[in-house]
């Protein structure tokens, strides 16, 4: 059985303005936690269906906007996002992520792009927002 784990050697996922790393698999089969590296933000705005995510900023500084009010972070601050509520971050930092229960296709919805990612190349047609979930959801399953 295995007790401890090592950031992976290779990136779990990637987007426009972070990538990740997925431990595991883990012996908790409802828990996955990721290493974050985010450069600008997350791509998208999001609504999780069932899961939970709890993240910790490790290092920087940035905010989260979650059910449309915004939260500036830091070093030290643990954020939580429950269900069915839709939430970005935007900055510079590093996050440990927590997912209970852990990620699964179909749990996500992409609702709107994040602007501090894009900035000025902003996809123009939001008919390409499903183009654009294909292709998070090909990233994410690596």
């Amino acid at each position: 059985m295995t007790y401890t784990y090592s950031l992976p050697a290779s990136m779990s996922f990637t987007g426009k303005g972070l990538l990740g790393y997925s431990f595991g698999p883990l012996n908790q089969k409802d828990l996955e936690i990721y290493y974050i590296e985010v450069e600008k933000g997350h791509d998208t705005f999001m609504v999780s269906k069932r899961i939970t995510r709890t993240y910790y900023v490790l290092s920087g500084s940035g905010y989260f906007t979650i059910d449309d009010k915004r939260y500036s972070v830091g070093a030290g601050v643990l954020v939580e996002v429950p269900p069915r509520v839709e939430y970005s971050y935007s900055g510079k930092m590093t996050l440990l992520g927590l997912s209970i229960p852990r990620w699964f296709a179909e749990n996500d919805t992409f609702t709107k792009f994040n602007p501090d990612v894009f900035d000025h190349d902003l996809p123009c047609a939001l008919d390409r927002l499903s183009t654009w979930k294909r292709l998070v959801h090909r990233i994410i399953n690596r």
